[in-house]
């Protein structure tokens, strides 16, 4: 590995600590005001910062050294019980976190943060280290920080003598450790004396290996630690064999301690190191022997409990994928020619190979697909910046994190989903003092779930706020022009005027929203991502946005359809059956709404190919001069509610690659995308929500009139209202 190489690995390694730490820091804040701490969560940031300060020892980052070990050193204290917990320190730590971010990004290039930014903060971490927790506005009293003094002092008094051996890996050179940095991260832990290079290990001069270590050192460290914690300085270096024997500690070490004084006071003064001279430990054989068995049994426990992981560059991957893609079109061309030549073993070993690529397929795609957990999770701290801001209380619950997307999909998501996090902060959620008028909790809730539907994913955000007023939002409609005076327009319909551009109610501007700009991009970047967003909201009680997006954005598996002489794909997770019926069965309602009968239900039907403006397939039936009496309908599902589209011919499952329309395709909402079929055709890729939608729209602008005001879509199990808001 290169030294450029380890630095992004370093940079990678940290950016996901500082998000583990920063999630348990949030939850360190919640708990503070209880009194009840977790100490797995203190422990969890004292590893974040203790695993950064390591690493960034073996690169010699002398600025992230030093302001890490303050933090960790506070850490350390707390962590022992030396200081209380308070909401003061948890705040400072959440402006460590953030400054040793801006460190770490400063590696990569961006600016170096402000020296005196970076002066404050160790000023108040050295300020609770020396008071005991208490800073600036919060004492906590004479009695604890005499008690603070009492303990530093009966600690102090209270050594440990370590007996330290430790090989280093033969590896240690070749990976870029510096065997310095595990001497300094020793001598943090207390007094380091008796050092001794170990060389039983090293070959005969013909059989060295210049950029091998064959070295290993011996040293008696003296110091208020643990085992654990001195096991911790070599955990960056897996193929360390370290053997620790403690020699006593306390009382009972005191004729030790006295014994050793004046050796140690002259090896501090002048460390010596005795390269052939003999240890005065266990013989070197039992220890490289004890340590290699120990080794062998942490490493065979270990392979039980986690399987090994690597990381994989994300052009890698996207390469990977396209690749894959090419390989799916070229198999359905093999397929063609293989039916061509009426060879049943080609055409047998082509299916085989279909289904394998089929596999390769899914496990391409599944490489890409992460968790929405860790980017739900990031707005924790969104919620507790922007609430006090607002001098408002929010808690932000989160379910369904486990929900796995495209990673390219979450990336795209995330700014959406930010903006519409704040502007309900600052729109939905009222002020305590509001929430307690209305008879509501003083805090406010916000609601985030992930979860899957018929091959999309669906999030919800939810707060129990004082929801949309559909009468301020009419009359502001209509002072814009947006709507007309005798328009026949839904709920969501009026909901959705919110994602106009410069539309805004917000009789203030703040520094976050009512400036009418952010929710129309909203909607924007979702449609961007072939995706819908829809609007529930009860006044008074709070709103719900709904958005849903497709899992992936490179292959599907869809549906092949003939409309006259054009092929078509419909995703197939949308279809929910397809089905042949005589079109004597069609009513032909003289509004012009076609239906049929579909489980005792009416089912809306949409004629393609009139749609398409292909041919008048509803007058073509009228007049008799239908090409034949039989009608395929494919019926899709979305959003819990159903609609049939009638195609001429069936042709089959396909796995269509999607690639990118041009610009002048941009005004067609209905159509997400153009694959290559096997015989060189091109065909579209139908976009279901922007179909219906389109489809809707073209039909409310034909007959207009409101025969059925809720929109053509049958709702599922007949109910023609959404989920209710909770």
């Amino acid at each position: 590995m290169s030294y450029d190489e380890g630095v992004e690995a370093f940079v990678t390694e940290c950016s996901e600590l500082l998000e583990e730490m920063e999630s348990a820091l949030l939850e360190w804040e919640e708990n503070v005001g209880s009194g009840a701490t977790d100490p797995d969560i203190i422990n969890r940031i004292f590893r974040a910062m203790h695993t950064i300060k390591g690493s960034a020892g073996l690169f010699g980052f002398e600025e992230i050294i030093s302001f890490t070990h303050v933090a960790e050193s506070l850490m350390s204290e707390i962590r022992k019980g030396d200081i209380a917990v308070t909401s003061a320190i948890a705040s400072c730590l959440i402006k460590c976190k953030d400054h040793v971010e801006q460190m770490v990004a400063a590696l990569g290039g961006a600016p170096n943060p402000d020296p005196k930014e970076t002066e404050e903060i160790l000023v108040q971490l050295n300020g609770f280290l020396n008071k005991g927790g208490s800073s600036e506005g919060e004492s906590q009293g004479s009695s604890m920080q005499t008690d603070f003094v009492q303990i530093q002092e009966s600690t102090s008094n209270e050594k440990k003598y370590f007996d330290i051996t430790y090989y280093l890996d033969e590896n240690c050179f070749r990976e870029g450790f510096d065997p310095a940095s595990f001497m300094r991260g020793l001598k943090e832990l207390g007094t380091c004396s008796n050092w001794m290079a170990l060389v039983d290990r090293c070959p005969n001069l013909c059989d060295l290996e210049p950029d091998a270590c064959f070295l290993g050192w011996s040293l008696r460290l003296v110091g208020d630690t643990n085992e654990d914690e001195i096991r911790e300085v070599f955990e960056f270096s897996e193929g360390t064999q370290l053997q620790i024997q403690m020699s006593g500690d306390g009382a009972a070490s005191t004729e030790q301690a006295v014994s050793n004084n004046s050796e140690e006071a002259q090896v501090e003064s002048a460390p010596s190191v005795e390269i052939n001279k003999p240890v005065d430990v266990p013989r070197q054989t039992d220890v490289v022997e004890a340590a290699e068995k120990e080794e062998k049994e942490g490493a065979k426990k270990q392979k039980t409990k986690t399987q090994p992981q690597i990381r994989v560059d994300a052009v890698k991957l996207d390469r990977l994928i396209n690749l894959v893609g090419e390989m799916v079109t070229m198999q359905t061309e093999v397929a063609r020619l293989a039916d061509q030549t009426r060879r049943d073993d080609l055409i047998e070993n082509v299916s085989g190979m279909n289904s394998i690529l089929e596999e390769v397929r899914e496990s391409a795609l599944g490489l890409r697909m992460i968790a929405i957990g860790s980017t739900l999770e990031k707005f924790r701290r969104v919620v507790r910046d922007v609430s006090k801001q607002l001098d408002k209380k929010i808690n932000l619950e989160i379910r369904g994190g486990e929900t796995e997307l495209d990673k390219a999909v979450i990336e795209q998501i995330n700014d959406p989903l930010m903006h519409m996090l704040r502007n309900g902060m600052d729109h939905g959620i009222e002020l305590p003092e509001e929430r307690l008028a209305a008879g509501k909790p003083e805090a406010g809730t916000i609601l985030l779930n992930a979860y899957h539907e018929a091959g999309a994913i669906v999030i919800e955000i939810v707060d129990d706020g004082k929801g949309l007023d559909k009468d301020r939002l009419m009359a502001k409609g209509l002072e814009r022009g947006i709507f007309t005076l005798n328009q026949q327009l839904t709920d969501s319909e009026i909901y959705g005027v919110i994602f106009e551009a410069g539309f805004s109610t917000s009789q203030t501007i703040s520094n976050l929203s009512g400036r009418g700009v952010g929710m129309d991009v909203v909607r924007r970047n979702i449609e961007a991502l072939r995706g819908q967003i829809d609007v529930e909201s009860v006044l008074g009680k709070g709103t719900r946005f709904i958005i849903r997006i497709p899992l992936t954005l490179s292959i599907i598996d869809g549906f092949l359809v003939r409309v006259k002489s054009e092929e078509y794909v419909v995703p197939l997770a949308a279809i929910n059956e397809c089905i042949a019926m005589e079109r004597s069965e069609i009513v032909d309602r003289s509004d012009g709404h076609n239906l049929m009968n579909y489980r005792d239900e009416f089912l809306p039907l949409i004629y393609l190919d009139e749609f398409l403006m292909l041919n008048d397939s509803a007058q073509a039936m009228a007049d008799g001069t239908a090409e034949n009496s039989e009608a395929n309908i494919v019926v899709v599902e979305f959003a819990g509610k159903r609609i049939g589209f009638v195609v001429d011919e069936l042709l089959g499952e396909i796995q269509a690659v999607i690639k990118p329309l041009g610009r002048v395709f941009h005004g067609m909402k209905w159509v997400s995308g153009f694959t290559i079929l096997g015989g060189g055709n091109v065909a579209l890729i139908f976009d279901i929500p922007g179909l219906i939608k389109e489809a809707t729209d073209q039909d409310a602008e034909k007959f207009h009139q409101d025969a059925m005001p809720n929109s053509l879509m049958t709702p599922v199990g007949g109910d023609s209202h959404g989920p209710a808001l909770h």
